[in-house]
């Protein structure tokens, strides 16, 4: 999901859980080397995705970056409802 061109609010949380009961939802995914940066003032927290491999660090988490959205709408009016 691209927070320029998805309507509405981005809600990661059920995005990822929508993940873990249907894998099926990723249309874009890919394993990269992933950080927290902890150590700058200006951008303490940030997850910093090596996804050009400039580092040349081993990949350590998959990174989601597209679902199918009407998909994953349908999953959480479905669990919303019950």
């Amino acid at each position: 999901m691209n927070i320029q061109s998805a309507p509405g609010l981005m809600l990661p949380d059920p995005v990822a859980i929508a993940v873990a009961l249907d894998p099926n939802i990723v249309k874009r995914q890919g394993k990269y080397f992933v950080e927290i940066e902890i150590t700058s003032e200006l951008t303490r927290g940030a997850t910093v995705v090596d996804e050009l491999g400039v580092l040349h660090k081993t990949p350590n988490i998959n990174v989601v970056w597209a679902i199918n959205i009407p998909r994953w709408k349908e999953l959480l009016y479905t669990c919303l409802r019950s």
